[in-house]
């Protein structure tokens, strides 16, 4: 009887080992993911404020002058 219950737990803690192992997996994609568009956003914030400081420049030295 014991030796049925034992087989039982044991096929449990296979399963949830590879449960974790799967997860694990996983994780370790989504952390590399995150961290490419964390590097992308990054990335594309410091053209967004290069832009920016362009555009402002363009727009002081061809404004149109007040008449």
């Amino acid at each position: 009887m014991y030796e049925k219950e034992l087989k039982t737990l044991r096929d449990v803690l296979k399963s949830y080992i590879a449960q974790v192992d799967s997860l694990t997996t996983q994780n370790q994609q989504l952390i590399k993911e995150n961290t490419d568009v964390r590097g992308k956003l990054d990335y594309a914030r410091d053209e967004n404020v290069k832009l920016s400081a362009e555009k402002k420049i363009f727009q002081q030295k061809f404004r149109k002058p007040l008449l």
